[in-house]
C-alpha cells in the first residue's frame, strides 16, 4: 500500500548522494569548502559542520524537514 513513499525516500537517499559525488568532484581544488549536516532522532535534529554558516543552514533545513514531516503526518500520508 505504501509502497510508492519507500521508493520515494529510496530515490531521494540515492539522489542525495549522487549530488554529493558530483559537487565534491567538481569543487577539487577548492581549499574553502565548508561542511554541515543533520542528524534527525525522531523530531530532535541533531546538527553539526565546521564553519557557523554550514550549521545554520543545515539546522534551517532540519527546521523545514520537520514540518514537513508534521504537515504530512496530520494529512495521514504518513
Amino acid at each position: 500500500m505504501y509502497d510508492y513513499i519507500l521508493a520515494i525516500g529510496l530515490l531521494l537517499i540515492f539522489l542525495g548522494f549522487i549530488a554529493i559525488i558530483f559537487y565534491s568532484l567538481a569543487n577539487l581544488k577548492s581549499q574553502n569548502a565548508s561542511v554541515g549536516g543533520v542528524i534527525l532522532l525522531g523530531p530532535i535534529p541533531i546538527t553539526f559542520g565546521n564553519s557557523s554558516q554550514a550549521i545554520i543552514i543545515a539546522q534551517i533545513l532540519s527546521i523545514v524537514i520537520i514540518i514537513l514531516i508534521i504537515i504530512l503526518y496530520l494529512l495521514r500520508i504518513l
